[in-house]
């Protein structure tokens, strides 16, 4: 006897149900048969669908794959941003630093260095002497920030920091942040009352040969210029 569609459709829909509940999915996966099992309760004329172990195993193995799904994610998130932050700090690392006191201290490009002793630098190659950047016994040198300075104020600062000295600076070796940076070291803002663009050149090396060899390399960079009037020891 063959049935309507419409009883067939009747008959898929309600098979259908059956799986949905006992599996308690809105998806019920296709590639899994689903095994009904009919049985007549005592006094009851109705038929009653059990579930089978093998459905329950499906509902078992499909929730440990979502699982297993989500960990793998926040892994596979967890190492990405370790990397993100690895590649960071080695950029930072190769940045040449800029040491302040406060978030709106000064950054500072060009620089200079008075040279008070005719014997660390050279007027005919206009060159400084390794002499002219050696730190004092604190592992500093002193130094002028002078991005935002005249030629007649540079001067004008020269001969204000040798009034401690008793004499006059001869010359002056200009240089600019990338030599210290290639250098190794950093700049640190050291604002003085009448000398607010003062700094400090720090980060030399404790022992004499290795401060030499970065004196030499900002020797390398550096441009001597002379003071107006004054003529150096070739």
């Amino acid at each position: 006897m063959f049935l309507s569609l419409p009883s067939k459709m009747k008959r898929l829909t309600r098979r259908f149900d059956l799986r949905t509940a006992c599996l308690g999915l809105d998806h019920f996966p296709r590639s899994q048969p689903t095994r009904m099992v009919k049985s007549h309760l005592i006094g009851s004329p109705h038929p009653v669908v059990k579930c089978s172990p093998s459905v329950l195993t499906i509902r078992i193995d499909s929730l440990m794959l979502v699982g297993s799904a989500r960990k793998a994610g926040l892994m596979g998130l967890s190492n990405w941003l370790r990397a993100v932050r690895k590649k960071f700090l080695e950029a930072f690392r190769r940045q040449p630093a800029q040491i302040g006191s406060g978030s709106a201290a000064k950054k500072y490009s060009d620089l200079t260095r008075f040279i008070f002793d005719k014997n660390h630098f050279s007027s005919v190659a206009l060159k400084a002497k390794p002499g002219a950047f050696l730190p004092a016994s604190d592992l500093k040198t002193s130094a002028l920030g002078k991005d935002m300075l005249g030629e007649g104020e540079i001067w004008k600062i020269g001969l204000l920091v040798g009034q401690d000295r008793g004499k006059a600076p001869r010359a002056r070796a200009d240089f600019d942040d990338r030599a210290v940076g290639e250098a190794k070291l950093t700049i640190e803002p050291d604002p003085q009352p009448n000398i607010p663009d003062h700094l400090n050149l720090c980060g030399w090396p404790a022992q004499k040969d290795e401060q030499k060899d970065v004196a030499l390399l900002l020797c390398a960079r550096a441009k001597v210029v002379l003071r107006p009037g004054v003529r150096g020891k070739p």
